[in-house]
């Protein structure tokens, strides 16, 4: 079952692309594939690949830049921002829009892991024809053996992208990092998390005018100015996911606009008349299990953040005080004299590189120094969900 030590060749391939861009279910003939075996592979190694981005408003740099850096052959490609901020749609739209430039493309959410995400694929296994190989590693208590040898069937093909999408785990990340290093194929991984020796395309907020498109285009009965919108929208932090649940869920219930910016002003997201309906999560909630499809808005950003509360008691206590103390920007230093709890040991630096690594905090320089801050949505997520009082701090 190991892969061959020459590159195959390729005897055919009839890889075709309409001329509205999408992305056809082609073949290409590898010989020398199994030591010397003819096979032919499907152009889509598994059966969950986009073929429609209309619905994704703008991006337009960040593809730029994800097109440049694969073009210059760097192996991984890390597009990282934080829940619900687009990182999905921006490689759904890359896969659409960029996809004519590969040979073969896979899509793996991952659920958990990698090796299960690898491994646990039938269709991108029965694709490279290695369904029966990988079985019998996976009945031998072999998972990362068979891990590996889906990794290297992939390197066999000739220009194939590979999108890994909700990869999350920091530690399984580093853990496989080498074999994503050294790859012949493409990946593309979307990520809450930071390699920071890995080539990261950064997703932040949608720009006010696509914002305003977003909204209008889910929220259509709705009639209010664009800059109305924009002042709206910019309680909403101008977030993708959060824009998007908001507009549906307004026109699910049929709320007007004026109640709308009364809700968001006094109660943000947690107004019961916003959460009256769930609302179609879309593929944001592809990773998050079945009760994620629909959703209210509240519980929905719940569930995209809830693994904030698997961290250590230090790094919590560093998520509360940037949570309810406004402190913008800051240092170590400032949160070492923030942080008075005496019966806990808390080593500041340490954590807050730690949650920046795992995406609760950003991470920025001033004068060169290192300096950090907390997104306005993930401030609300932590004081809601550790019922932080702010005279806790005081």
């Amino acid at each position: 079952m190991d892969a061959p030590k020459n590159k195959n060749a390729i005897l055919k391939s009839n890889v075709h692309i309409g001329g509205d861009g999408r992305i056809g279910d082609n073949n290409t003939t590898y010989n020398n594939y199994f030591q010397g075996q003819t096979v032919t592979i499907p152009r889509l190694l598994t059966n969950n690949i986009p073929v429609n981005a209309e619905h994704i408003i703008g991006r337009a740099p960040e593809l730029e830049l994800i097109s440049k850096y694969l073009a210059e052959n760097k192996p991984t490609v890390l597009v990282n921002g934080i829940g619900g901020i687009g990182k999905t749609s921006v490689a759904t739209k890359y896969v659409v829009e960029y996809g004519r430039n590969y040979k073969h493309i896979a899509w793996l959410t991952v659920p958990s892991d990698l090796v299960s995400a690898f491994t646990n694929d039938f269709n991108l296994l029965k694709s490279l024809h290695i369904e029966e190989d990988v079985k019998k590693l996976i009945e031998g208590k072999q998972s990362d053996t068979a891990f590996k040898f889906v990794l290297q069937k992939l390197n066999c093909l000739e220009s194939t992208l590979v999108v890994l999408d909700n990869a999350n785990d920091l530690g399984d990340l580093l853990q496989h990092k080498s074999l994503f290093d050294s790859a012949h194929c493409r990946y593309l991984i979307t990520s809450r998390t930071q390699l920071q020796d890995w080539t990261i395309v950064l997703i932040e907020h949608l720009p006010s005018d696509e914002a305003v498109k977003l909204f209008k285009n889910i929220a259509k009965y709705i009639q209010a100015s664009d800059d109305d919108i924009k002042n709206l929208l910019a309680q909403l932090f101008y977030h993708t996911l959060l824009i998007e649940l908001v507009a549906k869920s307004a026109h699910a219930s049929g709320i007007s606009f004026d109640t709308l910016q009364k809700i968001i002003s006094e109660k943000f997201i947690h107004d019961t008349i916003l959460n009256k309906r769930k609302v179609e999560t879309g593929k944001h909630g592809d990773s998050l299990g079945i009760n994620a499809k629909r959703a209210t808005v509240e519980n929905y950003i719940w569930l995209i953040f809830e693994n904030i509360a698997d961290i250590s008691d230090p790094a919590k206590e560093i998520l509360k005080i940037a949570a309810v103390t406004s402190l913008g920007f800051f240092n170590e230093y400032l949160m070492e004299r923030c942080v008075n709890y005496p019966s806990i040991e808390i080593d500041v630096c340490n954590n807050l590189d730690i949650l920046v690594e795992r995406g609760w905090l950003e991470s920025g320089r001033i004068d060169e120094k290192p300096v950090y801050k907390m997104h306005p949505l993930i401030a609300n997520v932590v004081i809601n969900l550790f019922e932080v009082k702010f005279e806790t701090f005081e």
